[in-house]
């Protein structure tokens, strides 16, 4: 009976594994592909199934009430938004999120991360651009705040003091007087470059999609059980 179980559950998880990398090629193609509209992307009541779509926006940016995030690392593999929490290591910083004022309303763009000497708005003033910008985004609905933070063991998001540790897209959108709209600016498309080219602009994300993707280590593991249960059986 044992190995039948784990013969299984190792069918299952490559099962998973085929479900995962389809999902991510999907949001690969979606981020990479041709941005819809702001306007477009709003009017559809389920955010989630935007997740990674590229978005094209115009606007001007609010630096007085830019948000920062961290201390956090850069990110594996230049993902500019995937970073861990980090207390007290050269590589930490903060990812600068500013809103937008367009016409569909105002919403948060996440410009990419800082090194912590860069928290200072007046440190990077070159990239504080104030004339209207077009923006191309990729579509976030926020993060699983128990990857980042552990429970009770780091503080709680602390909106009066610009103190965040945790995209809280709701809490972050109440704290701005935005929408619950999230884009991660891309480094990529060429209508960017008037943004992430300034001196000291935030780095932006690179057109990556990491995904927890442990489908493959799974089935290994229930595979060699199914062989070790098949010998004790």
């Amino acid at each position: 009976m044992v190995p039948v179980v784990t013969l299984g559950l190792g069918s299952w998880q490559l099962y998973r594994l085929q479900w995962k990398l389809q999902l991510i090629d999907s949001a690969k193609a979606r981020m990479t592909g041709e941005p819809i509209p702001l306007e477009e992307a709003t009017k559809i009541a389920d955010h989630a199934i935007h997740e990674f779509q590229a978005v094209k926006a115009h606007g001007r940016f609010r630096h007085d009430m830019e948000i920062h995030l961290g201390l956090r690392s850069r990110g594996p593999a230049g993902d500019q938004r995937g970073g861990g929490l980090l207390s007290s290591q050269q590589s930490a910083g903060y990812f600068i999120f500013t809103p937008l004022e367009t016409p569909s309303g105002r919403i948060l763009v996440n410009r990419g991360w800082v090194p912590r000497e860069q928290k200072d708005p007046r440190t990077r003033s070159g990239a504080q651009v104030q004339n209207d910008v077009d923006v191309v985004g990729a579509w976030r609905t926020g993060e699983n705040v128990s990857t980042f933070v552990p429970p009770r063991s780091f503080p709680t998001n602390d909106p009066e003091r610009n103190q965040w540790y945790s995209i809280d897209l709701e809490m972050m959108a109440a704290s701005t007087g935005s929408l619950p709209v999230l884009l991660d600016l891309l480094a990529g498309p060429e209508a960017n470059n008037s943004i992430t080219e300034l001196p000291g602009a935030p780095l932006a994300r690179v057109s990556k999609v990491n995904l927890t993707n442990n489908h493959m280590s799974y089935s290994i593991t229930w595979s060699a059980k199914t062989l070790i249960a098949h010998g004790l059986y």
